[in-house]
């Protein structure tokens, strides 16, 4: 192993957990090894977090669904780790090293079973930039960060962008409120190849005295459920690439 793959390990090691915790309800201990090409940016991480889905998949004893996509120059592998309902709660590496051009690390993971409505958060590294501005950057904004996301005023490595509109009407049952209803269209694009990873759209509806305003609420909180929908399905692509 070369000087950086050894500090690799060292930080990982450390970073994961240097004894593993008691074994309880829910919770196992598996060897898992994980691999990636090993000229690839960050092959390291790559392979650590192929061994984390696999040791997901041993401890549990499912098989991830898999599937390759290709557009718009990207390749994504969908092996959604969320569908296993599990993760790993805390690793050490036990090897790290370079095999025939791949990076290979072998870690021993404590995985724990997914609490109902426990939610996937994304890599700690992810970072994503929202482009525009107005109601529709707020809400945005908001629904990223509730689910973990580092937003960024330059660079990122995503950018969100985000297609809205509104409509008003004056209903006798809101008097004297302006009921509003937004619309908006999320997109994730990768910030490196240019290509689209998420695509999905959420409406939701606003009160005001002034109708602009209502109309404006409205994107807002349309936004902000966009932009959880988006993290949350971003948050599994990176998982698994």
């Amino acid at each position: 192993m070369n000087a950086s793959g050894a500090a690799l390990a060292l930080l990982l090691a450390g970073a994961g957990c240097a004894t593993a915790p008691a074994v309880g309800v829910g919770r196992k201990i598996v060897e898992a090894e994980g691999m990636a090409p090993a000229q690839a940016p960050a092959a390291g991480e790559r392979a650590l977090a192929d061994a984390q889905k696999r040791a997901v998949e041993k401890a549990l004893g499912v098989a991830l669904a898999a599937s390759t996509r290709v557009e718009a120059a990207i390749v994504v592998r969908r092996r959604i780790w969320a569908d296993a309902r599990g993760r790993v709660e805390s690793w050490a590496v036990l090897g790290d090293k370079t095999v025939e051009g791949m990076r290979v690390v072998r870690i021993r993971a404590v995985v724990v079973r997914l609490s109902e409505g426990e939610e996937v958060p994304p890599p700690a590294e992810a970072t994503v930039r929202i482009e525009g501005g107005g109601p529709a950057q707020a809400g945005l904004r908001r629904g990223f960060g509730a689910r973990g996301f580092t937003v960024v005023e330059h660079g990122g490595d995503f950018v969100v962008k985000a297609r809205c509109g509104a409509t008003f009407q004056r209903d006798p049952r809101t008097a004297p409120f302006v009921s509003g209803r937004g619309r908006v269209s999320v997109s994730v694009i990768d910030a490196v190849t240019g290509g689209v990873v998420w695509e999905r759209s959420a409406e939701a509806g606003g009160l005001d005295a002034d109708p602009l305003s209502a109309s404006a609420r409205a994107v807002e909180s349309a936004a902000e459920a966009g932009g959880r929908d988006a993290a949350e399905g971003l948050s599994r692509l990176l998982w698994n690439r």
